[in-house]
């Protein structure tokens, strides 16, 4: 397997946890907004947590696939 096809790989496989973490992020962020008033605080506070962590994990990704794009350009 050439180094461009191992690279092109591992960026198919960082898109399908940035859909991942992206779906659920959305999900979360949307059923908060929905149900704040009603839930518990606890609750609340653990989906805040849940939206911080999710948010920090796309980003992570992001920057994963962006250092896998760089050697891309040069093959």
């Amino acid at each position: 397997m050439s180094k461009a096809d191992r690279l092109k790989e591992d960026l198919a496989w960082l898109k399908l946890f940035f859909g991942a973490f992206l779906a659920v992020d959305v999900s979360v962020i949307a059923w908060l907004a929905q149900n704040y008033r009603q839930a518990e605080t606890v609750i609340v506070v653990g989906a805040f947590i849940v939206i911080i962590a999710l948010t920090g994990g796309l980003a992570f990704v992001t920057r994963r696939a962006y250092k896998r794009i760089d050697p891309l350009e040069e093959c």
